[in-house]
């Protein structure tokens, strides 16, 4: 289930059970302070709330929690937070053991009493656990919280904004979504200070770039739009205030490919710029962008710049280079005119 959709859900008409996975912490303690605020009287939080670990212990403890008529509410909400229960992998043939907590909760699945929603909170990278997948996941709406990219990112961004009062502008939504900030709780915390800065309900893309804490998401923005230019010059001047920074040539690289990546897709597409948004999955600002940057490139041109990042790429994790002359190589290379 995608994360909005149950979002949405959870707080209109919420089902017994959710599997909250992914990496992204922030999509968790939204989706979980969203229910409490939804179920949860004021001043019903000790009475109502629980959280247990994810060890076997816990889901013993929470299993027998849920069947329990909550205290002076309608509902009770239990979180199951990370534990080896989750990170245990275990292989196909293996069954949930009787009288362990995860067979106490898989029963208690079987038929779940109406007075409580239980969520468990795992937030890995990667697959779940064999008998989680085969016994959980099956019992529970399943939500990512993985990363947000693309159009999705933005309106999260723009959601943010709007919550504080503030009216962003499209030009620094798309910064802020460009910019490479780690998580979503840094990212927020940079929304936050954006806001403040502008001392007004209108944020433009100037306050943010004077706020952002990672001087690196301004450096990769100029170095993209030399990059879309073929400005030679500026991209390599753009690439070395990232190095002198303290950018990794790693991460440089890896947003290099994703803006080359958009670029190939908009020529692929080969459709008007006010079409390119919705197919994209990213602002008409960007769209616009993409499109007029695409027409620097003939379709050659993008498969060889494909190629040289992925030489590049080989290259950084052999070691066969310095990954700041690799990366001005691969620059000239991919900002010269044939």
């Amino acid at each position: 289930m995608k994360y909005k959709e149950a979002l949405d859900s959870v707080q209109a008409s919420p089902g017994p059970a959710y599997l909250l996975h992914g990496e992204e912490l922030f999509l968790h303690e939204e989706f979980i302070e969203a229910v409490k605020r939804a179920w949860i009287a004021k001043g019903d939080e000790t009475l109502n709330f629980h959280r247990f670990e994810g060890t076997d212990e816990g889901l013993l403890a929470a299993s027998g929690l849920a069947g329990t008529i909550p205290f002076l509410g309608r509902v009770r909400v239990i979180v199951v937070g990370d534990g080896p229960v989750f990170a245990s992998k275990g292989k196909e043939g293996d069954k949930v053991s009787p009288g362990t907590g995860l067979s106490s909760i898989l029963s208690y699945l079987e038929k779940p009493p109406a007075h409580s929603i239980l969520v468990f909170s795992v937030p890995q990278k990667g697959a779940l656990s064999v008998l989680v997948c085969r016994g959980l996941a099956k019992s529970c709406a399943t939500v990512d919280c993985g990363p947000m990219k693309g159009k999705m990112l933005e309106n999260w961004i723009q959601e943010r904004f709007e919550a504080r009062g503030a009216t962003p502008t499209r030009s620094a939504v798309a910064f802020l979504a460009h910019a490479g900030v780690l998580d979503l709780w840094a990212l927020d915390n940079e929304i936050e200070k954006a806001f403040l800065y502008a001392n007004s309900p209108r944020v433009e893309e100037d306050h943010v770039k004077r706020v952002l804490s990672n001087k690196t998401a301004q450096g990769i923005f100029n170095l993209a739009d030399a990059l879309g230019a073929r400005d030679t010059g500026g991209a390599l001047r753009a690439l070395g205030d990232l190095l002198e920074g303290g950018a990794q040539p790693a991460y440089i690289l890896f947003m290099l490919a994703r803006h080359v990546r958009y670029l190939v897709r908009t020529k692929d597409l080969d459709k008007p710029a006010g079409e390119l948004a919705s197919l994209l999955e990213v602002q008409a600002f960007l769209a616009e962008r993409y499109h007029r940057q695409a027409k620097n490139f003939s379709s050659r041109d993008l498969e060889e710049a494909m190629e040289g990042l992925l030489r590049v790429d080989l290259a950084l994790k052999t070691g066969e280079a310095g990954g700041g002359e690799a990366l001005k190589r691969l620059i000239i290379d991919l900002t010269s005119s044939t």
